[in-house]
């Protein structure tokens, strides 16, 4: 199975790396370090369209296909909505929901008869205080992916979510 792992060197991503590394075939996208782990990796912007399809069309080239994507970015800024900034905002939505957005874009045009997985989480469908960034960025990813499954279905393309709740990562030290 070939697997492009976006977001594979942070806290799930790196340990979802090293749960597959020896079983599948995977291609690591990271931002600003690389995997600890031997695999094949480059780095990315993932909030850029063109870097994400261009690293798609790169695995397509080398591994002949792509069976599954796992979409792992995220960020986390823990405060009412009034106390947030509009870069803030910005930075959040970009992390979160425009990444998604650009895996989504890249594997409707390039792919056919592959699984796509968005992380998401569970704040954004039971609500929890201070979490309105966060829960609002997540909430349009589970979104897309309902729409997404129903327009690719007939390329057999899956989409669906991962919602966990907190995850003991580096992320949510604080």
């Amino acid at each position: 199975m070939n697997i492009i792992v976006i977001g594979g060197a942070g806290g799930i991503g790196s340990q979802l790396v090293q749960d597959l590394m020896g079983t599948h075939n995977l291609l690591v996208g990271y931002r600003s370090s690389s995997p600890e782990v031997p695999v094949e990796s480059v780095q990315l912007d993932a909030t850029n369209f063109e870097s994400v399809s261009s690293l798609i069309q790169s695995a397509l080239e080398n591994l002949g296909s792509v069976d599954a994507i796992v979409c792992l970015p995220g960020s986390l800024i823990l405060k009412p909505a009034h106390k947030c900034s509009e870069d803030e905002f910005h930075s959040t939505i970009n992390t979160n929901l425009k990444t998604s957005f650009a895996v989504v874009r890249a594997a409707g045009e390039l792919l056919q008869n592959c699984s796509v997985v968005l992380m998401s989480t569970s704040a954004a469908s039971i609500g929890l205080p201070n979490h309105e960034l966060i829960s609002a960025s997540k909430a349009g990813v589970e979104g897309m992916a309902r729409s997404a499954a129903k327009t690719y279905a007939r390329k057999n393309l899956r989409f669906n979510t991962v919602s966990p709740g907190m995850v003991d990562t580096p992320l949510t030290k604080s």
